[in-house]
């Protein structure tokens, strides 16, 4: 399916002028690439970038990947198991698109980080402060 959508992506997505460009670039455009590489990977902001969102997703994929197997254990039915698992992950979904719409309207990062730090320990503390059914 997945190659099936990149054909329809490759076939309807116009090009850019940059790409289409760079295909027949000359030498000295392409040392010029990699000269913008070469700062980028040397550059402090992209591997902090690179290492947060290591750990976000990290843990992001620890708790959801387990959240079936706990609620299992807590006696909830597969069913909703699977249902509070997919809400778990859209409430993330929610978050980080509203989070994003923030930005664009000025909020600034460290806010909005602050805000998630909080929501998600409220959560923790909510989750793992319920009684487990004997």
């Amino acid at each position: 399916m997945t190659l099936a959508l990149a054909a329809v992506v490759w076939r309807v997505v116009p090009a850019d002028g940059q790409r289409g460009e760079a295909v027949g670039a000359t030498l000295e455009t392409a040392a010029a690439g990699g000269s913008r590489l070469r700062r980028t990977l040397r550059a402090p902001g992209p591997w902090l970038l690179a290492m947060g969102f290591a750990m976000y997703s990290s843990q992001w994929m620890a708790v959801v990947g387990f959240l079936p197997s706990v609620y299992t254990q807590a006696g909830v039915g597969p069913g909703a198991a699977g249902l509070l698992t997919a809400l778990a992950a859209a409430a993330n979904m929610v978050g980080n698109i509203g989070s994003g719409r923030l930005m664009h309207r000025g909020w600034h990062p460290r806010t909005l980080l602050l805000i998630a730090f909080a929501a998600m320990m409220t959560g923790a503390l909510v989750a793992y402060s319920l009684p487990v059914p004997p």
